[in-house]
């Protein structure tokens, strides 16, 4: 369990240092954004997506704290487990 979610906690960090480097060279090429520098939008847009990585695992462990709490209070007989 422990292997399965630091190998889905490194898929996360590549993907988040990919979004930074496929932004940081894509962002070149949009004429609409000339002049900017594309440095903090690329920035900005991978810490975004690893916010939003960080509070959704934060949440799914929450999750289990409910399901723990919930299946404690309603006991469930050995036997049906």
């Amino acid at each position: 369990m422990i292997i399965r979610s630091v190998i889905f906690i490194l898929l996360a960090r590549v993907f988040n240092y990919g979004l930074y480097q496929f932004l940081l060279h894509e962002l070149l090429d949009r004429p609409d954004l000339v002049g900017m520098d594309h440095a903090p939008l690329a920035r900005s847009t991978s810490l975004g997506f690893l916010a939003n990585y960080v509070v959704e695992y934060a949440l799914a462990i929450d999750d289990i704290f409910a399901f723990i709490a919930v299946f404690s209070y309603f006991p469930v007989p050995a036997q049906y487990r």
